[in-house]
C-alpha cells in the first residue's frame, strides 16, 4: 500500500523537473548526496519533495563543470563564501589544466608536422663532490608535485637552522621515478649542508656520491610543463650521442623560485 505524503513528486517527475537522470537520482541517493524526501518501504520507489528542485539543479550545474561528486559534497555542506571559494579554486584548476592541454597539443602536433625544436640549449659539464644532503621523499602524481616542493624546501631550511646545519647551495630535487598523471615517483627534495647532520622523523640525511653532471639552465616559461621536458630529453640524448651512460636519477636545481623561476637540469653521467 502507499503510504507516501501528500504533495510529493515521483522520482521520474521530480527528474523531469531537475533535468537530471533518474540513474543519477538513484546514484546521489546511494551515496548521500541528494537522498529522497520519502522511500516507500514495501516498493522502494523515491519521493521527493518540490522544494529540492533548487538543490538538484545546483548539482547538476555542478556536474556540468566535471566537478567530482566529493567535492560537490563538500560545496553543498559549505557556508555560502566558503563553497563560493571552493567553486572560485575548481574553476582555476580547471583552467590550469586547460592551459596544459593546450601546451601539449602544440607541442603533439608540432611534432606530427616533423617541426624543429623551439628550444636550444648550451650543454655543459661540471663535478660534484661528495654532498652530504638533508631531503624529504614523496609518493606524489604531477597535480600534488609544487606543493611537495614549495612545503619542502622551508621544512628543511627550518630542520638546517635547527640543527645547526649550514646550507651550502640551492634545493634540488631528485627524480627517482616519473612524476605525472599515472606516475608518483618518489621524487626527493634536497637540501646541501657543509656537513653531515643526523636525520629524524620525516627527515632524511645522506652523503650523495661525487658525480660528472651534464647540465642545462632554463628559464621562465621553459621551467613549465610541457617545455620542461625538453632539456631532460636533450641532456639524455647528449649522454648517448658522447658514448657515455647514464648513471643516476636527473637532478632539478632550484636558482631562483621568487620571480622569474630559474632551474638547472642536472643528469649524472659516467664512462661505459
Amino acid at each position: 500500500m502507499d503510504q507516501r505524503p501528500d504533495n510529493l513528486l515521483s522520482i521520474g517527475s521530480f527528474a523531469l523537473a531537475a533535468q537530471l537522470t533518474i540513474k543519477a537520482l538513484r546514484l546521489y541517493d546511494q551515496i548521500g548526496l541528494l537522498k529522497p524526501a520519502y522511500t516507500d518501504p514495501w516498493s522502494g520507489y523515491r519521493y521527493y519533495h518540490s522544494d529540492q528542485i533548487a538543490l538538484a539543479r545546483r548539482i547538476r550545474l555542478l556536474r556540468h563543470m566535471a566537478m567530482p561528486l566529493t567535492t560537490i559534497r563538500h560545496v553543498l555542506a559549505a557556508s555560502p563564501a566558503e563553497a563560493a571559494a571552493l567553486i572560485t579554486g575548481y574553476q582555476a584548476e580547471m583552467e590550469r589544466q586547460l592551459a596544459l592541454v593546450q601546451r601539449i597539443s602544440r607541442e603533439l602536433l608540432a611534432q606530427l608536422n616533423q617541426e624543429e625544436p623551439t628550444m636550444t640549449f648550451d650543454i655543459r659539464v661540471r663535478s660534484s663532490e661528495a654532498l652530504p644532503v638533508i631531503s624529504i621523499s614523496r609518493h606524489m602524481l604531477v597535480d600534488k608535485l609544487m606543493e611537495h616542493i614549495d612545503q619542502s624546501i622551508p621544512a628543511l631550511q627550518a630542520f638546517a637552522q635547527a640543527h645547526g646545519g649550514q646550507v651550502v647551495g640551492a634545493p634540488f630535487g631528485i627524480y627517482h621515478g616519473p612524476v605525472n598523471a599515472d606516475d608518483n615517483g618518489p621524487m626527493e627534495v634536497c637540501l646541501p649542508l657543509a656537513r653531515a647532520i643526523a636525520p629524524t622523523a620525516g627527515v632524511t640525511a645522506r652523503v650523495l656520491p661525487a658525480a660528472r653532471l651534464a647540465s642545462v639552465t632554463i628559464t621562465g616559461e621553459q621551467c613549465e610543463f610541457p617545455a620542461i621536458l625538453e632539456p631532460y630529453d636533450a641532456l639524455y640524448a647528449w649522454v648517448e650521442q658522447h658514448g657515455y651512460a647514464i648513471d643516476g636519477p636527473p637532478w632539478e636545481i632550484y636558482l631562483d623560485r621568487s620571480q622569474v623561476e630559474k632551474l638547472e637540469i642536472a643528469w649524472p653521467f659516467r664512462e661505459k
